[in-house]
């Protein structure tokens, strides 16, 4: 199991990936911690038969994982309000309200920031990271070696 930090608005995010063998490929599971890390709060698993196309690995799975975040953060804040104010249930005007709410709710504003940073970036685990650093520096010396033979 590898981990993936991410900081968002001076909060740290910690996505814990694993990659498993199943009968008809292969899962890429990922969970969601905050802060300290103690509690989970989003969890995805990704099924896929051969292979992924995504911009690195576990990229898919976390952003599920974010969503599932996003989801239940907007949850509380649907109960909170129908339990504050005694609704069973959600009208389109009172709808209207909790979407404002929603909105405004800095929790689930952090977790969008989230979402689009994991979806905007580039890179993977440290691993990864390590191995495309690596990659980079062969090109630029076989770049230089070809161009010193060309010469």
């Amino acid at each position: 199991m590898d981990s993936i930090i991410k900081n968002i608005d001076g909060i740290a995010f910690r996505f814990d990936v694993d990659s498993r063998s199943s009968g008809g490929g292969f899962a890429h599971i990922a969970e969601l911690y905050m802060g300290d890390g103690e509690r989970m709060i989003g969890r995805c698993r990704k099924q896929y038969i051969n292979r992924t196309w995504e911009s690195y690995r576990f990229q898919t799975a976390m952003l599920g994982a974010v969503k599932d975040a996003i989801a239940s953060a907007r949850s509380v804040v649907i109960e909170q309000e129908k339990a504050r104010n005694g609704w069973k249930s959600l009208t389109a005007n009172r709808k209207q309200q909790v979407e404002a709410l929603i909105d405004g709710n800095s929790a689930i504003k952090t977790l969008k920031a989230l979402y689009k940073d994991v979806n905007n970036s580039t890179y993977g685990t440290e691993d990864e990271r390590r191995e495309q650093e690596t990659l980079d520096v062969l090109l630029t010396v076989f770049n230089i070696l070809f161009e010193h033979a060309s010469a």
